[in-house]
């Protein structure tokens, strides 16, 4: 679940770097991954109580949910490279995870 919003320079950064690439598209595709965006560029309250209910007081913040229901979501730090993305994808399918030299 990407918390973003138009407004947002770290947010952007991290979708071209790490997050809209290759690599992650196609473990995306692989594992049957439903990539959810929560647009925040209008300041949505309801939003704004995920923020803190995760103690993160801004965006970006990104969460991966596991294929298990009875795991807690993964809270990814707000800047994100490839292999954060990768292994936290990984980890959610219950999938080894990458091997460091294809990030």
């Amino acid at each position: 679940m990407d918390f973003t919003a138009r407004w947002c320079p770290h947010c952007i950064v991290n979708k071209k770097t790490s997050v809209e690439i290759e690599s992650v598209r196609r473990k995306v595709e692989e594992y049957n991954v439903l990539m959810l965006r929560a647009d925040y560029t209008d300041n949505d309250d309801r939003i704004t109580e995920e923020l803190e209910r995760f103690q993160r007081s801004a965006i970006p913040m990104n969460l991966v949910y596991s294929s298990n229901p009875a795991e807690p979501p993964q809270l990814l730090p707000p800047t994100l490279t490839p292999g954060i993305v990768l292994e936290a994808l990984a980890k959610a399918a219950g999938s080894p995870a990458e091997p460091s030299g294809s990030r």
